[in-house]
């Protein structure tokens, strides 16, 4: 309670942060990524906390397991647009692929139509139907350009489907190692040595990371995830134990603060210095890829955003191509484009890794078990994070059905009766008028599902018109698929309030 928020970690001055907001009560939350550098358990408790809060939450998150608890809109920003969405993260990502098919099909039964009447434009331009041709080029340039109105600037077409730039990168190995690519030893202990002593952090049980396995290490800051890394790399000895590996076998370690890369050289520089052979153009080609171009090479690596500094780290683990994969923390920093890239490109790594993250979408998508640490210990885990909160929840259930099993004595029931003759009363005015919100709620679930079938038709609709080239056919459909979603969206909204009533 005494320390200085300076000397704080940044879980520390995270959860402080969070202490000061939560305290004042507000009506209204502004949350700017609340989860950056949270462990699991103070995720789960904020998620808690803010599923039940009462007010009302804007929240800026790459974290996409986050959104999916808390959230029940979603804001998209884009190319200078704020798009609104009903639903969590699952749900937007849905929706906006909708959204986005549609406007492919209208972008290109209208490009068929610009095309169309531009070839009729040269073709009669200078015959016996030039006044034909003369004003369907004057409404052509309507159309593409718009006109001013009474009302404002108007224009008809619309604008092609934009794509971000993504990072593409390809993580590969040529060395083999072998069956067994990493071993701990019954017992490796890892800590610290300090003038008053050892200090142990951490103790596992015999464990072996095998080829091609990929294993996420979890637990709370500060028991040691780090530390362990540090040991395995030789950076730290271990205080009791030992750390082998197999044949064959080249490590490459992702810092999580990024301290191997040095902050006075350029991009260009700094990714060069891993392999000083290698031409500049390869290097050059690689930060493309990882989204540096331009002058962007140029810029110092002190001067750096933390995504860039992890895009850079990145690029030194693709340059040396180990065969074994300790990455602490990879997706801090990166946006949620991003972080799914890094999936896609470890999911296909043909070596094994070793991963600590927060990040419990991350986690899921690609760990095969887990190394769970508690309490100073590490136990293994045969599945990923989906299914060790399932195993907990389990264990807590059959805990507590084991507790109420416990016979009580007739003192706590002749309590627990009078309890339940008070609450009768007490009770039927609520249960009356919840009743009411729940055929109110079974109503509109009616109402949204034929919604959601009717817009189900209009995309079939819309697809068979679309390989019809029926010009006429995909606009109107395409305005009542607009008009279908618009109301869909309000029901969302009221079916969100009634449930949560």
């Amino acid at each position: 309670f005494d320390a200085r928020i300076g000397t704080f970690s940044g879980g520390q001055k995270t959860r402080a942060a969070l202490a000061v907001t939560l305290l004042q009560d507000p009506d209204v939350l502004l949350l700017d990524e609340p989860t950056n550098h949270l462990d699991l358990q103070a995720l789960q408790w904020l998620e808690g906390f803010l599923h039940d809060w009462p007010g009302t939450l804007l929240v800026i998150s790459h974290d996409r397991y986050f959104l999916d608890r808390v959230s029940t809109r979603t804001w998209d920003m884009e190319w200078g647009k704020l798009n609104d969405y009903p639903g969590n993260y699952t749900k937007f990502m849905r929706l906006k692929a909708e959204r986005l098919e549609l406007q492919r099909k209208q972008y290109d039964a209208q490009q068929e139509y610009v095309n169309k009447t531009e070839e009729f434009i040269r073709r009669f331009k200078a015959g016996q139907r030039s006044k034909e041709a003369q004003g369907r080029e004057k409404r052509l340039n309507r159309f593409k350009y718009g006109w001013n109105t009474v009302q404002g600037f108007v224009k008809e077409s619309i604008d092609a489907p934009k794509n971000h730039k993504q990072v593409r990168i390809n993580l590969d190995t040529q060395l083999r190692s072998g069956e067994i690519a990493l071993t701990l030893s019954d017992g490796l202990t890892v800590g610290y040595h300090t003038p008053q002593g050892e200090k142990p952090l951490l103790r596992t049980p015999p464990l072996d990371l095998r080829r091609g396995e990929c294993i996420g290490l979890i637990g709370p800051n500060g028991t040691g995830k780090t530390t362990l890394f540090r040991t395995i790399t030789n950076e730290l000895p271990a205080l009791k134990g030992r750390v082998s590996f197999g044949v064959g076998v080249r490590v490459g370690y992702y810092a999580q603060i990024h301290e191997q890369l040095n902050p006075a050289n350029t991009v260009l520089e700094e990714v060069h210095r891993v392999k000083p052979l290698l031409p500049t153009k390869q290097i050059r080609d690689l930060l493309a890829r990882l989204l540096f171009q331009g002058d962007d090479i140029e810029k110092l690596v002190g001067d750096l955003s933390g995504g860039e500094r992890s895009r850079i780290a990145l690029a030194q683990l693709i340059l040396d191509a180990p065969n074994v994969l300790l990455l602490d923390e990879p997706t801090n920093h990166l946006d949620i484009a991003a972080r799914e890239a890094l999936e896609g490109v470890l999911g296909e790594f043909p070596g094994s890794i070793l991963f600590v993250s927060h990040d419990r979408y991350f986690v899921d998508a690609l760990a095969d078990k887990l190394w769970v640490v508690q309490d100073g210990l590490m136990d293994e885990f045969e599945g990923d994070y989906s299914g060790y909160v399932a195993a907990l929840a389990e264990a807590e259930t059959a805990k507590r059905r084991a507790a109420q099993a416990k016979p009580s004595d007739a003192k706590n029931g002749d309590a627990k009766n009078g309890d339940a003759k008070n609450g009768d009363a007490k009770t039927k005015g609520s249960d009356k008028a919840q009743r009411e919100r729940q055929k109110r709620l079974q109503t509109l679930e009616r109402e949204v599902q034929t919604l959601e079938m009717r817009k189900q038709t209009i995309a079939q609709a819309l697809d068979l018109a679309s390989a019809q080239r029926n010009t006429a056919e995909i606009s109107r459909l395409g305005s009542e698929y607009t008009t279908v979603e618009e109301t869909l969206m309000t029901k969302y909204d009221v079916w969100a309030e009634l449930a949560k009533e």
